[in-house]
């Protein structure tokens, strides 16, 4: 308890002697007309522990006065001028003297100061050094260099140097507390002694500073300060300079660098666990990101069952349409034989050939003995004897009776034609074919035009121009009828494997319909027109199509797009039939013009004659 109430009284004390002196330090700054003394304090450094020194101090016009002193444990001593303010004639110490003699062991030196107060010089020599070794000088004000200077010792460790401070004026006049630092090297202590190879300079530090001091009891470097200027009033006494510092050193210094040694690792090990977690938010950001990329690439990149199927119903429709339309130019390319009696026909020779061969692929094939009330009977036998017991009465298959009159059945309800106008060896046969063109004949072409000899047609010139302008009539009227039996006539069987027809094939199934009732229906090999039924129309009936909508957004535009390509593909057709119509429109109203247009034609040539 009482050593903690010592401390605290000796805080306080020392709290107590800073503001006195702080205050004495503003009265002789405000009064520096009364008193002009100087302090003048020199500290010794880097010497062996108990090393003795002899010296003198002399003020400008006091006494000298001899003085003998040993070095601390830690090789320092100080030195004050302050005992010699008591024997001086004036109030100042214009001009202070040291000469001193260190006897250290391995090689004893002199050394000799002298501080000019008023000029601000310094000047020092000495002798006992090693030769040609370094000697540095250096002065501070408040802490800050201003000057330095350097030197060596002659071959006979011997040294003189002038030095004039950097600041002009007395440095009372300043109020500022100046440090002189002298650095002796080639002093061999007993450390060096030991080791060539450590040399330590001997440091003599010399304060100046404003203010004055009396004479304390006993030595000269006991003295105590009442006004250190500047610096702290520890600064007057060493021994008290050491143990406050190895107070502050202990208490604060070890203790701080511990402390910032402390929380540095724990600022490092903070900031790592910071920049791992910054590490693992980069990388998890980076993997979602990839993750998210990933699932887009397989939302948008990965084509489903609907495309696919899509993709394969339109495997076969351009090689169908493509077969279409030859078909549909060998429907017209047959009928035109009709027309103008080409030989190998059955018109070859006119009404002569045409009339028995029509009737008897009537008798044969179309004839239904039921027709007229049941009056065909006899036109229907086909040995024409009049003996309806023997042969055959009406046609071979009675499933083609009338079919060269009956559109609907014919060409009109069917899908798929079993006919192959290019090549008559797909299919079951040539009876649709037989029918189509039968149907035709009834249609645009039921009598055929005489033929005429050769030398009579020029005097009938007239007459075969009309003739040639009835069959250009008839070809554009039966036009859109061979495109008709065109699309609807059967397509070819895939080569490379099963084509979109047997794909379409497999999705009628999901109907409930069987293969056979499928081929019925589409036909063994669908037609182009049968397979723009099944892309435009059957397509939708099923519930797959709306359930295999539920599915990626990328895929539902792939379907979008597929589907509006079918859609283009409808409204050709769909053009091409608008074109053929525009046609048949057109050649009505030529035709109605006709008779007005050979009026007027009859008229004008009266006229002319006249």
């Amino acid at each position: 308890m009482k050593a903690r109430m010592g401390k605290k009284y000796l805080t306080l004390s020392g709290l107590l002697t800073g503001v006195i002196f702080a205050v004495l330090f503003l009265f002789v700054v405000q009064g520096r007309s009364q008193s002009a003394q100087e302090s003048f304090v020199v500290m010794l450094e880097g010497f062996n522990p108990g090393t003795s020194i002899h010296y003198t101090v002399a003020a400008s016009d006091s006494d000298m006065q001899s003085e003998q002193a040993q070095m601390d444990e830690h090789g320092r001593l100080t030195l004050s001028a302050l005992p010699l303010l008591s024997t001086s004639k004036t109030a100042a110490l214009a001009r202070v003297r040291y000469r001193m003699r260190i006897d250290q062991a391995a090689a004893p030196f002199e050394l000799d100061l002298l501080y000019d107060q008023r000029s601000g010089e310094m000047a020092f020599s000495g002798r006992g050094l090693s030769g040609f070794s370094d000697v540095h000088f250096e002065e501070t004000l408040r802490g800050k260099a201003k000057g330095r200077l350097e030197t060596k010792t002659d071959w006979a460790g011997m040294f003189s140097q002038a030095y004039r401070s950097g600041v002009s004026g007395s440095l009372f006049d300043h109020g500022k507390l100046k440090e002189y630092k002298l650095a002796l090297y080639g002093v061999m202590n007993d450390a060096a002694a030991q080791n060539d190879a450590v040399q330590n300079p001997y440091i003599i530090k010399i304060y100046a500073a404003p203010g004055g001091g009396f004479k304390g009891p006993g030595q000269v470097n006991l003295a105590d300060f009442s006004a250190c200027g500047d610096r702290p009033l520890s600064l007057c006494d060493g021994d008290h300079v050491e143990g406050l510092n190895a107070g502050i050193v202990a208490n604060y210094v070890e203790a701080m660098r511990a402390m910032t040694t402390e929380l540095t690792a724990v600022m490092m090990q903070q900031a790592q666990i910071i920049g791992s977690f910054i590490d693992a938010k980069a990388q998890m950001e980076t993997q979602t990101e990839l993750q998210k990329l990933q699932a887009e690439a397989v939302k948008d990149y990965h084509p489903d069952q609907m495309m696919c199927q899509i993709g394969s119903f339109v495997r076969s429709v351009a090689q169908s349409e493509q077969k279409g339309k030859s078909d549909a130019q060998a429907v017209n390319n047959m009928l035109m034989a009709v027309y103008t009696n080409q030989d190998n026909v059955a018109t070859e020779q006119g009404p002569i050939t045409d009339i028995p061969s029509r009737l008897d692929q009537f008798r044969r094939t179309y004839c239904d003995p039921s027709d007229n009330d049941n009056g065909l009977d006899r036109l229907c036998d086909w040995d024409q004897d009049g003996d309806l017991s023997t042969g055959q009465i009406g046609g071979e298959n009675p499933a083609r009776a009338n079919k060269d009159i009956d559109f609907a059945r014919t060409l009109g309800s069917q899908l798929t034609l079993e006919t192959d106008f290019v090549d008559e060896s797909i299919g079951e046969g040539p009876a649709d074919a037989e029918d189509i063109l039968a149907l035709a004949r009834n249609l645009y072409w039921p009598n055929a035009l005489p033929t005429q000899i050769k030398g009579e047609v020029g005097e009938y010139f007239a007459g075969y121009m009309d003739e040639r302008q009835l069959m250009a009539m008839k070809n554009v009227a039966h036009t859109s009828f061979a495109e008709q039996a065109g699309l609807k006539s059967q397509s070819i069987a895939a080569e490379d494997g099963p084509g979109g027809p047997a794909f379409m094939k497999a999705l009628m199934k999901d109907f409930g319909l069987e293969e056979l009732e499928i081929d019925q229906m589409l036909g063994a090999y669908p037609s182009y027109y049968a397979q723009m039924e099944v892309l435009t129309k059957k397509l939708y009936q099923s519930p797959d199509f709306y359930t295999n909508l539920y599915t990626k957004p990328a895929n539902i535009d792939r379907i979008d797009t597929s589907l509006e390509a079918i859609k283009l593909m409808q409204l050709r057709d769909r053009y091409d039939v608008a074109l053929r119509q525009e046609m048949l429109t057109s050649l009505m109203v030529e035709q109605a013009l006709t008779k007005a247009q050979g009026g007027v034609n009859d008229r004008l040539a009266s006229r002319a004659t006249k």
